[in-house]
């Protein structure tokens, strides 16, 4: 059955994010990392 929310298959999505969350060479960022960034972003830092 392929069923889509809007314009997202969510059975695709869902594949590609496994299979990026499989891959070795993923970065995973701490929430601090990622309120930094975009801290920086928003005070015009980066």
């Amino acid at each position: 059955m392929k069923e889509k929310f809007g314009n997202v298959d969510i059975e695709k999505a869902l594949e590609e994010a496994e299979k990026e969350a499989n891959d070795p060479n993923t970065k995973y960022y701490s929430h601090e990392e990622v309120f930094d960034s975009l801290r920086g972003i928003i005070n015009g830092e980066k």
